[in-house]
């Protein structure tokens, strides 16, 4: 959902926090989640952002863009805490992410070839321009990974087609 779907991406990220609930044996972790460097690195993020609030004169805005990044806070909690998952999964997750990112550019680039804009950044209608180049970005990362993970020479063909394929469309972007 995350290069789809704002609403999308909002309602999964309440779907993980209430199956966070289902696990019972998380005090362990818990205890854990704060001596991890990991998670530590994310949590500092927010920091910095609560720090922030003492030199800030908007305070509506300020406190709204804390509301906006509390998933830098909580996701962390919530996948440090929570059963790992199996690399087959993991699989599972990030084709499913790149699909959604290929199919959002695909999108774009008819957008970009068939109708009428004022502005470049209307080309990607789901999300910012902004953060589709992150989504992007990411896919890259993860189809290189997949590249070098994989052994059938099919795949790593194909997925070398889409790395290039992403690379060119961040420059139409």
């Amino acid at each position: 959902a995350i290069p789809l779907s704002n609403f999308v991406m909002s309602i999964t990220q309440f779907l993980i926090v209430i199956n966070w609930f289902r696990y019972r044996n998380f005090i362990d972790k818990f205890k854990d989640f704060f001596t991890s460097s990991t998670t530590l690195i994310f949590i500092s993020f927010y920091l910095l952002h609560l720090i922030g609030l003492l030199y800030t004169h908007n305070n509506a805005y300020a406190f709204n863009d804390l509301r906006i990044k509390l998933p830098w806070l909580i996701l962390p909690f919530i996948f440090y805490t929570s059963p790992s998952i199996t690399y087959k999964q993991l699989k599972i997750i990030l084709s499913v992410f790149i699909l959604a990112v290929i199919s959002s550019t695909l999108y774009s680039t008819y957008l970009y070839a068939f109708t009428f804009y004022t502005d470049i950044r209307h080309i990607s209608p789901f999300i910012s321009h902004i953060r589709l180049s992150l989504c992007i970005c990411a896919a890259i990362f993860f189809l290189w990974y997949l590249a070098k993970e994989n052994t059938n020479k099919k795949y790593t063909i194909l997925y070398y087609i889409c790395i290039g394929w992403l690379v060119g469309f961040i420059f139409i972007l």
